[in-house]
């Protein structure tokens, strides 16, 4: 399983993040992608998860999230947000709803999504409406 994380989150948020990927498979491949962002949507097409960490609002431009949910389209994303982006849900329409979470969820979303990889969860589409994420993820 390759996993590959781009961005960066500071404080608490990195320490949830840390103890969040401790709970990762034996043999987990994970990269930290550090090139610039115009690459990291054809590195993000041999990934079998990417996690992209979202520090702030507006932190990264509406044309690599588009183009970074097309390439994951035979993989699985998450987009982990930092505490300054609590609101962007309401105010924002950047990453669809279905790949973000907070990065205290992080923890139980990445076990969601491993799941899916494994085939004992049933994915959740990037098109998700509120409801149906809240169906599959809080069970």
């Amino acid at each position: 399983m390759r996993i590959i994380v781009f961005g960066r989150l500071s404080g608490v948020d990195a320490d949830l993040l840390a103890t969040a990927l401790t709970r990762l498979p034996t043999g987990a491949e994970i990269c930290r992608e550090s090139g610039p962002q115009t690459k990291w949507p054809e590195v993000a097409g041999d990934a079998d998860l990417c996690i992209v960490l979202q520090s702030w609002s507006d932190e990264f431009p509406a044309d690599l999230a588009h183009a970074l949910v097309a390439a994951c389209s035979a993989s699985r994303l998450i987009v982990c947000q930092g505490v300054w982006c609590i609101s962007d849900g309401r105010t924002r329409s950047v990453w669809p709803r279905a790949v973000c979470v907070s990065a205290d969820e992080l923890a139980g979303r990445l076990e969601f999504e491993l799941g899916v990889l494994n085939g004992t969860q049933t994915p959740l589409p990037v098109t998700a409406a509120l409801d149906e994420i809240f169906a599959a993820t809080c069970e």
